[in-house]
Order: structure tokens, then C-alpha cells, then sequence
């Protein structure tokens, strides 16, 4: 059985950050509270390993060979466990993490319901975590696993994988945009645009209602829908493909869709746009002048500038 062990801050001797692999004796179970399970990492050093409340010990293993490729964890006390199985080539990954009692346990607590300290199994597509699988446009990757909750304890080698068959994954639906409210305006806006029909009301500023920096495709309805409209409606359009424009980082295209805006709160957000620009450009000038005292200075210079059109856009409004 070949382990891939990742420890940090073992108490033993001194503090050590270790990533290596580690074969351990086959019948070595780390499951039964207070048993000891000794092994050797790299026949240099012995650890004395005690699976208890008390272990003041952050471990993390990940089963690189095993004989079956099923794993769980169970509670006597809390006569509660969970279990987990997959077909090897789909699904082989087998993860075993403990925060221990060191002093990453006052933070890790918080995520569970009665602040108590616990044990995470982990399963999935990937052997460990240093894997880094990456998915290309129009990829797809599935995989299926099985969780089984239990009131008892049971064999891994019982547990199988079932021979139900659920749906084909082409027919699983992929996920669209959450919350209809949050996204309908835009799409209703994409279409219109799209079908030279008339365009959706622009929301209120109290709806708080932005656009997706995610849907991409809104630079065209846009400057249509800026165009066609007028007054207060085209007033809002603009301010909305402002914030959108900011939202994907192009800050440039920002500060002049919002420039040509007379509402409080595109100046709003312009004036923060200009003053981050102005820090940007007087870091820039620092980082490129020889003479530190007068980069300094070029530096607080444009800073300073960018402050002064934030008043200036205050004072216009």
C-alpha cells in the first residue's frame, strides 16, 4: 500500500513541512481511537502515530495503490459513518485529512455545526492534489461516485459499486445562470438587441440589479440600447455598461462610457475609477525613476491628481 503523505507541523523534535511517499504495512489501521500505527518516512524518521482526540497533528493522505478502491470512516460513539466507493478508473481518488489539535483547529472548527474538531474523507477523478486537471472550451468532464451513509460498520471490501444505471450524462441539464431575477433583464436585453425589437426598461439604481461580469457577450446591445434610447432611460443604460465594462477590467472603456454620463452615481463610480488610475500610473512612475526621492514625489503627484478629480467631479455634480 503506497500513501502520498502530506504533513505540516509535526511535534516531534522540531517543525517540519513534508510531502513525500510513504509505504505502510498493509494491516496498518489508523480507524480504532488510541492505536498506535508506526511507520518509517524515508527510513530516516520514525513517527509514532496515535489516532485520537488529543493528536496535535495536521495529516493529509491520499491512497496512491490500494486493493480496493472503496474507503469510509465510522464513529462508535456517534454509531454514524459514511462510506465510499467507485469504479478505480473514474473515480480513484482517496483522501484522509485531519486538522488535529494544533492551531489551525481554532479556524477549521468554524465551518462545522458544533465547533467540534473532525476528519474529512474526500474522493474524486484526481490521485492527489498536486494534480491539476484543466478543462479546455467546450470540454467536458464527468465522473460518478458513490456516497453511503451507514448507522454501523462495514467492510470495504463488501461495499461494491451499484448496477443501477442512472441517466446518460448528455441528459443531465447543465447549469445556467442562478436566480432568474438577477440575470432576466439581460438576457431579455441580448435578445431584443438580437431581434432589432424594442429594449427591456432599464432597471432602477434602488433594484440593485448589475450585470454579469460574466456574460460576455453585452458590448453590442449595449451601445444599442444607449443609442436608441433617451433621457433618463439612456441615462441608465450607460451607467449599467459602465459598471459592467469596470466589472470585466477594462477600466479604460469604463471611465469613458461613464465620462459622457450625467447621473450621481456614474460620477460616482467614475471618480473611483480615475482615482485608482491616477495610483496606478504614480506607481508606475516610481517603479521606472532612478532618483527614488523624485519618483516618490511623481508618485504622490499623480496620486495627488487623482484625488483633485474626485473633488472636481464632486463639486460638478
Amino acid at each position: 500500500m503506497v500513501i502520498l503523505l502530506l504533513v505540516n507541523n509535526i511535534s516531534i523534535t522540531k517543525k517540519l513541512t513534508i510531502m513525500s511517499e510513504v509505504t505502510l504495512k498493509p494491516k496498518i489501521q489508523l480507524k480504532v481511537k488510541g492505536a498506535a500505527a508506526p511507520f518509517t518516512f524515508d527510513e530516516k524518521l520514525q513517527i509514532e502515530m496515535v489516532w485520537n482526540s488529543e493528536t496535535d497533528l495536521d495529516l493529509c493522505l491520499f491512497w496512491k495503490t490500494k486493493d480496493v478502491n472503496a474507503f469510509g470512516a465510522y464513529t462508535p460513539s456517534l454509531g454514524t459513518g459514511l462510506y465510499h466507493t467507485a469504479e478505480s478508473e473514474i473515480a480513484g481518488g482517496i483522501k484522509l485529512w485531519s486538522y488535529g489539535t494544533d492551531r489551525d483547529t481554532i479556524w477549521s472548527v468554524l465551518s462545522t455545526a458544533k465547533k467540534q474538531t473532525y476528519a474529512e474523507i474526500q474522493g474524486g477523478p484526481i490521485g492527489d492534489q498536486s494534480i491539476k486537471l484543466e478543462m479546455k472550451p467546450d470540454e467536458t468532464r464527468w465522473h460518478t461516485e458513490y456516497w453511503i451513509p451507514s448507522d454501523r460498520e462495514l467492510s470495504l471490501y463488501s461495499l461494491k459499486v451499484p448496477a443501477e444505471k442512472i441517466r446518460p450524462v448528455q441528459n443531465v441539464p447543465l447549469f445556467s445562470w442562478s436566480r432568474n431575477k438577477d440575470v432576466d433583464i439581460w438576457l431579455q436585453l441580448k435578445n431584443a438587441f438580437s431581434l432589432s425589437q424594442a429594449p427591456p426598461a432599464a432597471p432602477l439604481f434602488t433594484e440593485n440589479c448589475w450585470a454579469p461580469s460574466g456574460m460576455e457577450d453585452l458590448d453590442e446591445a449595449f451601445r444599442w440600447v444607449v443609442e436608441t434610447t433617451s433621457g433618463d432611460e439612456s441615462e441608465r443604460w450607460r451607467f449599467y455598461y459602465g459598471t459592467w465594462l469596470a466589472g470585466r477590467d477594462r477600466s479604460d472603456e469604463a471611465i469613458k462610457v461613464l465620462s459622457g454620463s450625467n447621473t450621481g452615481l456614474s460620477k460616482v463610480v467614475l471618480a473611483r475609477l480615475l482615482s485608482i488610475a491616477a495610483m496606478s500610473i504614480g506607481f508606475n512612475a516610481f517603479c521606472k525613476t532612478a532618483e527614488k526621492f523624485i519618483s516618490f514625489l511623481s508618485a504622490m503627484v499623480f496620486s495627488h491628481a487623482g484625488m483633485v478629480n474626485v473633488f472636481l467631479i464632486a463639486l460638478l455634480s
